[in-house]
């Protein structure tokens, strides 16, 4: 591997890296290989009681519309030993409530069903079901400092993946 480094003249600065050969670093390539890893067996459905005495271990509805950002934090979650089952809208997700998630991770800004609704519907069905908001626009999943969804927890985009392993982590180990 080897690295050249050029200047022109105050205008740019140009980075040239050689990978060892084989090695393909792009952004789309490390996902596919992250998906082709292998991933801790999961032995069944959870409640969300059963997920607090495992540990972290829960079932996770993810929706986000944003292909690359649903891939990341779905190989973030699972690669932390969740099982997550992810959509890319809010209707396609609240089709899949027919079974019981220990958490919700919802994107607030989503084409048709937007996040806050999912959450309020998923919550009719389940309401000790644990909502996460990742946005880009925190103001609008708070009303007077609070979430609009009671219990709700609010990521604001950007963040790192580390952040989300975390707050998921505090949201299922709460009593």
């Amino acid at each position: 591997m080897w690295t050249q480094l050029t200047v022109l003249q105050g205008v740019a600065i140009r980075v040239d890296l050689t990978l060892p050969f084989g090695l393909d670093m792009s952004r789309n390539r490390l996902i596919e290989r992250a998906a082709r890893e292998p991933r801790p067996l999961h032995a069944g459905p959870t409640t969300a009681r059963s997920a607090t005495t495992r540990g972290t271990m829960a079932d996770i509805l993810l929706a986000e519309d944003d292909d690359a950002m649903r891939q990341f934090l779905s190989t973030a979650l699972s690669r932390d030993g969740h099982r997550v089952i992810s959509h890319r809208d809010g209707q396609q997700a609240l089709a899949a409530l027919d079974r019981r998630y220990d958490l919700l991770i919802a994107d607030i800004v989503m084409p048709g069903l937007d996040g806050i609704e999912l959450a309020r519907r998923a919550r009719e069905s389940d309401p000790r079901l644990r909502v996460m908001f990742i946005t880009g626009f925190a103001a609008v999943a708070l009303e007077d400092g609070k979430p609009v969804v009671p219990g709700a927890t609010v990521l604001s985009k950007p963040f790192h993946l580390r952040d989300l392993v975390s707050q998921v982590k505090q949201l299922l180990t709460a009593a």
